[in-house]
């Protein structure tokens, strides 16, 4: 799912909004530009007080290559995030940060995982 550009909404529950979203190490493929429209597009497909999770690497700058074959390439790409610029962009999209963790990953890469709600 393009979360710019595709339809959010529930397809079972038409109309009704979600109580929470979780996004465990999906959105570290937005773009930063993109960053705060894809958090906005989540706050308007989820009531008030409903709950996000968020959990992007954790560093500077951004990351991109190409895996596989000519036939059939895949492209990669990574935004990293630090904890002020992800506070301030969950805040201007309409989300209120709530808790924020520090974890290690394999190999010892760095995240960021937030947990917040809508305001």
């Amino acid at each position: 799912m393009d979360p710019l550009t595709e339809d959010l909404a529930d397809p079972q529950r038409p109309g009704t909004p979600y109580d929470g979203i979780w996004a465990c190490a999906c959105l570290i493929h937005v773009a930063r530009g993109d960053f705060g429209m894809v958090l906005g597009r989540l706050a308007e497909a989820t009531r008030t007080g409903g709950r996000l999770h968020v959990s992007v690497r954790e560093g500077d700058g951004e990351d991109g290559s190409t895996h596989g074959s000519a036939a059939a390439p895949r492209h990669y790409f990574e935004t990293y995030w630090r904890e002020p610029a992800l506070r301030s962009a969950l805040t201007d999209s309409g989300w209120i940060v709530s808790e924020v963790r520090r974890c290690v990953g394999k190999p010892y890469d760095r995240w960021l995982s937030i947990r917040a709600s809508r305001a």
